[in-house]
């Protein structure tokens, strides 16, 4: 009895266990690419201002997943309540990463300067650029959620393997183009 529904559990949670994998190499091929065109320098730099743009993100999943549990019920008891709490959520995920974009580029590049000084410039220049990812990211959160409450763990692996072939020749074509050489 045991046996089967561990056996049951680990089916069902396999595509999405590949997805998470799929995801974590995702967010850090771009460090192999860059590895192949860039000083160790220029890495670090991509780094820092990468978390520059994860901190934003990170406060902003905090602050999406106050509404799962509503949607939760709403996808349990009332379909038209749960696809206009869906969409409400969307809004929030799209608003908050403007809102990051903006506050990132009215302050968060001065206060990168000042901070850490003028050696980081590049660290500054390309944070709001990153922060730009916030809208996949947090418009992913919300699909995530969805994805969670109907079950659709096997589109997401597909979907997961999809933007990583994609990912690929992106970085390919990007990475050179910003000027890591």
């Amino acid at each position: 009895r045991l046996a089967s529904q561990l056996r049951r559990i680990l089916s069902a949670s396999l595509p999405l266990f590949a997805a998470g994998v799929v995801v974590m190499l995702f967010f850090k091929l771009d460090y192999f690419v860059l590895a192949q065109y860039a000083s160790a320098r220029d890495i670090g730099h991509y780094s820092a201002a990468m978390r520059v743009m994860e901190m934003y993100v990170a406060v902003a999943n905090l602050a999406l997943m106050q509404f799962y549990p509503g949607l939760a019920a709403a996808f349990q008891s009332n379909r038209d309540r749960y696809i206009a709490n869906l969409r409400f959520c969307f809004r929030f995920a799209y608003g908050a990463a403007t809102l990051i974009v903006i506050a990132n580029l009215a302050l968060g590049e001065r206060l990168i300067l000042w901070l850490l000084g003028p050696a980081y410039e590049p660290v500054a220049h390309y944070s709001t650029a990153f922060c730009l990812l916030g809208f996949p990211l947090l418009s992913g959160t919300v699909r995530a959620f969805a994805i969670s409450l109907e079950q659709l763990h096997r589109t997401h692996f597909q979907s997961a393997l999809l933007g990583f072939g994609l990912a690929i020749p992106l970085l390919l074509m990007l990475v050179p183009k910003l000027g890591f050489r």
